[in-house]
């Protein structure tokens, strides 16, 4: 699991790919605006996909699940 940076993301491919693990991206609190980078090609990556604000989830992703803080 990661809340998002691009060597976490690589991190996170590496573990999927080689080890079979299940992996779950959370952008970052800090990306109130938009998704950051790194959240929108974790997509391809992540068996769970989330945000932590509500109004950047939709339909295809990524989730929100509630609140963090």
């Amino acid at each position: 699991m990661t809340t998002g940076s691009f060597p976490a993301l690589m991190a996170l491919g590496v573990a999927r790919m080689l080890l079979g693990a299940r992996t779950i991206w959370i952008d970052s609190v800090a990306n109130c605006q938009a998704l950051s980078t790194s959240g929108r090609l974790a997509r391809r990556v992540a068996d769970v996909w989330l945000t932590q604000w509500p109004h950047l989830a939709t339909v295809d992703g990524p989730e929100h699940w509630g609140a963090v803080l």
